[in-house]
């Protein structure tokens, strides 16, 4: 379906300015940790290790972490037939609601440490929560009970635009 033909569309990244920041120091103070502590311990100890072992264990899982979280996004689209989400990388395909699967939606203002355990794909009590920052999402049931939370920062336009084609 061409990106024209949706009715609603919002792309968010996960852009917490206090996390990365409790981040960026967490590394710095890690990688302190590691050049002023480990690392000449490991060198000159009973069990040295080839440095190329240090870049694996220590440089590498700094890198990753915070590069999945700069990539991470949550892309939901509505269109006259059905609710498309994904939350990249952690859902590897769009899923799809259909339009006639649909048996209620509701807009929902939930804590995101307290409800939906933090940021990201977790099961909650409004089922299967896809959420990316922010404290508001619509609340998807199906007519076979299942429910999918999807956070979004314009809660009410995406609520709106699914009441609109369920009409």
């Amino acid at each position: 379906m061409p990106f024209d033909s949706y009715v609603f569309h919002e792309t968010q990244r996960f852009r917490v300015w206090w996390i990365w920041l409790l981040i960026l120091a967490a590394e710095g103070v890690a990688l302190f940790m590691i050049f002023t502590r480990v690392l000449p311990e490991i060198e000159g100890g009973d069990f040295p290790l080839p440095g190329f072992f240090i870049p694996i264990f220590f440089i590498v899982p700094f890198l990753i972490a915070p590069a999945i979280l700069f990539f991470m996004k949550l892309d939901v689209r509505v269109s006259s037939d059905a609710v498309y989400y994904r939350l990249f990388p952690f859902s590897f395909r769009t899923k799809k609601i259909e339009m006639t699967e649909i048996a209620r939606t509701e807009l929902i203002e939930f804590d995101p440490f307290l409800e939906t355990r933090g940021w990201g794909v977790h099961y909650t009590k409004y089922g299967k929560a896809y959420t990316m920052s922010g404290k508001q999402g619509v609340q998807i049931e199906t007519i076979k009970g299942k429910k999918v939370l999807i956070g979004s920062q314009k809660a009410h336009e995406f609520l709106d635009a699914i009441k609109s084609v369920k009409l």
